[in-house]
């Protein structure tokens, strides 16, 4: 991997990328591309594991595109595989034909740089399509959104709001819906997003505390004691949204009607596997 070049792949974007040493308290991944903050703003950070050399990274760019502040990359590094022995995790080197593969769509989303894991993508195109719920592709198809217009945030097809996409439906409340106000929409480990108005159907009743999140059946199993701090939330319902939509990160978009929502693929390969 030559640093150089590296550089100069994000500075086309007008990104910066410092590349470090992964320390031993932290040996969880062969390469972990980041966004973090320091005095001069966010930039990437490519944190590579101790036992790998970078002699032995290969770092690719696929695809690139300056308008839209995106590139594509793929890397392949040595398979470092981790095992628990008395207590203890274990890392070691994979056999030397084996090797750690990723493909990452790293860019610019509204106010902030992003990375996002895609699979087997040739170009952005691709990892667009990769990354969008299968619900907003059929959308895009039946509502006749050109091609060219997929890659933006707004069309007939769909609204998206960093990883969320909103799908306008045909639905039309009555005397017996129930409306909740101003809910969270969010995923594991995420900030959540507030919809002014949601309507969900069916889905799984589960219990969240922090990043934990057990089922009805594990919270009954514990002691009042244990149960502190645990909300109820509902995970993997149909779930609508309508009005302003909010989050720190994003502009607040505005849905005049009903849309049903989805998550990127990329943090839940399940349609709507969200908690709410």
């Amino acid at each position: 991997m030559n640093r150089d070049n590296l550089r100069k792949s994000f500075e086309k974007i007008g990104a910066r990328v410092t590349i470090r040493k992964g320390s031993s308290l932290a040996r969880d991944g062969v390469i972990r591309m980041n966004v973090t903050n320091d005095k001069q703003g966010e930039h990437f950070t490519m944190t590579i594991h101790p036992d790998i050399n970078e002699s032995e990274i290969t770092l690719q760019v696929l695809d690139f595109d300056p308008k839209l502040r995106q590139m594509l990359i793929f890397i392949r590094a040595p398979r470092i595989d981790s095992s628990w022995v008395g207590g203890r995790q274990i890392f070691k080197r994979g056999k030397p034909n084996e090797t750690f593969d990723e493909r990452l769509l790293l860019g610019r989303d509204e106010m902030h740089w992003f990375v996002a894991g895609v699979t087997m993508a040739k170009n952005i195109r691709e990892a667009f399509a990769l990354l969008r719920p299968k619900a907003v592709n059929i959308s895009m198809i039946r509502q006749g959104v050109k091609t060219k217009e997929w890659k933006k945030r707004k069309t007939k097809g769909f609204i998206r709001q960093g990883e969320w996409f909103f799908v306008p439906v045909n639905f039309q409340e009555d005397k017996s819906t129930i409306i909740h106000k101003n809910e969270p929409i969010s995923r594991r480990g995420g900030t959540s997003h507030v919809v002014e108005e949601v309507v969900r159907f069916g889905g799984e009743t589960v219990y969240v505390k922090r990043d934990r999140i057990i089922t009805e059946s594990e919270y009954k199993s514990l002691s009042p004691e244990e149960r502190l701090g645990f909300s109820q939330q509902v995970r993997g319902a149909t779930v609508l949204g309508r009005g302003k939509v909010k989050h720190p990160d994003h502009h607040t978009i505005n849905l005049p009607s009903w849309h049903e929502i989805h998550i990127s693929t990329e943090v839940g390969n399940s349609t709507n596997a969200f908690i709410d």
